[in-house]
């Protein structure tokens, strides 16, 4: 097999499309590398789509998305983060602080995992449209908040690298066994 014959492969893999969740799952991974082929408005509209439909605590859907697409958008969160993987599209997720659900019992308020939620539809909603991206957690969020002009009631909790993968061969999913992270009580 040549280097070509290899690299078509590689790439077949790629564009193939998963048929159920536990597949979707398997394939899902990081990616760090892509190409320069822009992200369309009908792919974002499909993800972001998909992405509402996350759940939140008592349906409150506190999450929030931006597209930064301007050149001075992406100054800014470069500006922000040292994890830069110059892909098409950086996506931005926060939560709106007035729209949380709060516990009543310690007043904890539920942005962070509504958030985290919605940003784990977007993974997976992303390798639906062949897409894929990187979740940036290590970012200085206040400066993020300060250079894109977001209101003091929005709140950033991660960013994503988007756009199409580069083909490179998948890396192996080292996991632990479920039997690893489960006990009964």
């Amino acid at each position: 097999m040549t280097d070509n014959d290899k690299n078509t492969a590689i790439a077949d893999s790629v564009t193939e499309r998963p048929t159920g969740f536990s597949e979707l799952a398997r394939r899902r991974h990081t990616v760090r590398k892509f190409t320069a082929e822009p992200v369309t408005d009908e792919q974002l509209a499909a993800v972001l789509e998909t992405t509402s439909l996350a759940m939140t605590a008592a349906n409150r859907q506190p999450q929030r998305w931006f597209a930064i697409r301007s050149d001075a958008a992406r100054t800014a969160v470069e500006q922000c983060t040292t994890s830069l993987f110059n892909p098409p599209l950086y996506l931005l997720l926060a939560y709106d602080a007035n729209q949380v659900w709060r516990n009543r019992y310690d007043g904890h308020d539920s942005g962070e995992v509504d958030s985290a939620i919605a940003g784990t539809f977007l993974s997976f909603a992303l390798e639906e449209q062949g897409l894929a991206s990187c979740w940036i957690g290590s970012f200085d969020r206040a400066k993020a908040s300060r250079l894109l002009g977001l209101p003091d009631n929005l709140r950033p909790v991660a960013l994503f690298a988007v756009g199409h993968p580069v083909p490179a061969p998948e890396p192996p999913k080292i996991r632990n066994p479920w039997m690893a992270s489960f006990a009964t009580l």
